[in-house]
Parts: C-alpha cells; sequence; structure tokens
C-alpha cells in the first residue's frame, strides 16, 4: 500500500466507529484527525455519568506540567522538567498552557488542603496529649499554638462569613438592578 494510501486508512480508523455486539449505543473512542479536533462531538465526552475535557496540550507538556507547577523559578522547572527554558517560556505564553497550569496548581493546592483538614483531629490530639505532660515549657508552648491555631480559624470563619455576606448583597443588588440595554 502507498504511503499516502496507509495515512488516509490510519485516519479512517481513528475515527469513533461503532462497537459491533449487542450493545448499539456502545461507541469506541479513537484519536480524531487534526481537522476534527474543533468539532464539539471531540472537544467533550461523557462516561459513567462525568464530564471531561480533551487536553489540547501534548504529550510532554502533559508530562512536564507538574514538575512545572511545582518549580519556584522557570529555570529550575525547566532543568526537572527536561524542557528547555525557551520552549517553556514559549508554553508560558500560550493561553490554553497557561489555563492548565492554572487548574493543576489550583487542584493540587485543593489536594492539599484536604489532605491538611484529614490531618486536623489528630494535630488536636497530640495539642491535648502535650499538653498534658509533666514539663511546663512543653505545655506552654502546646497552648500557645493552640491558641494561635484557634485564633486564626475564628479569623478565617469570620472572613469566610463576611465574604458570603458580600456575595449575597451584590448578587441581591444585581437581581434588583439588571443591567440596561442601551
Amino acid at each position: 500500500m502507498s504511503q499516502k494510501g496507509n495515512r488516509k486508512a490510519r485516519s479512517q480508523a481513528l475515527k469513533p466507529v461503532d462497537a459491533p455486539g449487542p450493545n448499539p449505543a456502545h461507541v469506541s473512542l479513537a484519536m480524531p484527525d487534526r481537522e476534527d479536533l474543533d468539532s464539539p462531538e471531540w472537544a467533550e465526552m461523557s462516561g459513567n455519568d462525568r464530564d471531561f475535557q480533551i487536553s489540547t496540550l501534548t504529550f510532554r507538556q502533559q508530562t512536564a506540567l507538574p514538575t512545572i507547577a511545582m518549580a519556584s523559578t522557570i529555570v529550575q522547572a525547566a532543568r526537572d522538567s527536561g524542557v528547555g527554558e525557551s520552549t517553556l517560556r514559549r508554553w508560558l505564553h500560550e493561553p490554553e498552557f497557561r489555563q492548565e497550569l492554572a487548574n493543576f496548581r489550583r487542584e493540587s493546592a485543593e489536594l492539599a488542603r484536604q489532605q491538611a483538614q484529614a490531618l486536623l483531629p489528630r494535630c488536636l490530639t497530640v495539642f491535648a496529649e502535650v499538653m498534658e505532660s509533666p514539663d511546663p515549657s512543653l505545655r506552654l508552648r502546646a497552648a500557645r499554638y493552640a491558641v494561635a491555631f484557634a485564633t486564626q480559624l475564628a479569623e478565617v470563619q469570620e472572613l469566610k462569613a463576611s465574604l458570603n455576606q458580600l456575595e449575597q448583597s451584590v448578587q441581591s443588588y444585581s437581581d434588583a438592578n439588571p443591567p440596561k440595554l442601551a
């Protein structure tokens, strides 16, 4: 088979195809042609009641993303990910890459917050145990940490309540005063 015919056969084989068998709703998915990537059916797919997006990043960008997200400088990110510094700077100018990087960092921070929150009961148990220590300096330090933590927690809760109240006020104002069209 000629090289051109072989390419065409591969591209046709990579299109969605109804799977043979008893379930006509079952569809087998494969990579689309480049020109098909803009079509809506390739941009978003569902499975197991979960929506997901197909990334527009290259494989190299996707594999370097976690390392880049965790680095403190561009030079360090380039070195740790094995990507040239100029390549990394070019990637950082691409809106899709910047968005994926921001999403990755946001998801990582949320995961870290959840893990820290899961450890909170154990930390409080340790505070309580140390506060029962016979060593007065340990008890005092534990008490100081506990008070500082409780104070910060109260401040965060107060800020959240204020933010929620502000958001409700803005929403009420927006609902009562819709924008006027000229």
